[in-house]
């Protein structure tokens, strides 16, 4: 290996560590290194996880985003992208402490889910949007700027005065990003998530299709009642643009 490519090295695993020294860098030139890329990492995670940083104080935030800067190998070289290695690295890495919140890895995916639809690039004035009126005549699918997710926690409910201590029933909520550029969330039911959720993984794209593969799931509801529920949901969803038509 080069001298040059072994200096890159040391420096990468100086800045990384914080307190660590390289010969021939003089240590407060270094500190100002070490300091500017932690503090840039801090700033871009805490911008990212409002709430989960309003859980912890300055300190243990600061130690827990310490931890992922220097044990978490980040594929992407972009600033934009630090929350979602934030979010592998709950995920895949970090060993929960008995000082954590017990929902804090799906607290950082609903917080990351949130960044995501409000920064992706999909030009929302050039959606095919599906008039409420053709709802039960025409193919559709939902819209690419919503998200359904599911957790075992009020995850939209957490704050610093709600932090639930056990997990409940999973919770359903449809995420999208309106025409004013806001992200907002509808809570659904398990029913409805899943006719959403054949609507993504294109199972189906009509009313009637998606009447059948109700009645298939839920073989106990009368028909008619299935069908008026549905309705009603879908043009709630046409409504706010969430429903767009299949090419």
């Amino acid at each position: 290996m080069s001298s040059f490519k072994q200096q890159q090295i040391d420096f990468a695993n100086a800045i990384r560590q914080g307190n660590a020294a390289i010969n021939g860098i003089e240590q407060r030139r270094l500190t100002i290194y070490q300091e500017l890329f932690f503090n840039n990492t801090l700033d871009f995670v805490s911008n990212a996880f409002p709430v989960l940083k309003s859980l912890y104080s300055q300190h243990a935030w600061s130690r827990l985003v310490r931890q992922f800067f220097i044990e978490h190998t980040c594929t992407s070289a972009h600033f934009v992208d630090i929350p979602a290695e934030f979010l592998q690295f709950l995920t895949e890495q970090y060993q929960v402490k008995q000082s954590d919140p017990i929902f804090i890895k799906e607290l950082a995916h609903y917080e990351w889910i949130e960044l995501a639809v409000t920064v992706q690039t999909q030009p929302q004035d050039k959606l095919p949007i599906l008039p409420a009126d053709v709802v039960t005549s025409e193919k559709f699918s939902l819209s690419p700027l919503a998200r359904v997710v599911s957790y075992p926690f009020p995850v939209h409910q957490i704050s610093q005065n709600f932090q639930p201590t056990s997990a409940s029933e999973p919770v359903y909520l449809l995420l999208y990003r309106n025409s004013a550029f806001e992200v907002k969330f509808i809570q659904i039911n398990a029913a409805i998530a899943f006719v959403l959720d054949l609507l993504i993984k294109e199972v189906e794209n009509s009313f009637e299709g998606l009447v059948v593969q109700l009645l298939s799931a839920l073989p106990d509801v009368e028909q008619s009642v299935l069908r008026q529920s549905l309705h009603a949901n879908l043009l709630e969803f046409s409504q706010l643009d969430l429903l767009v038509k299949c090419e």
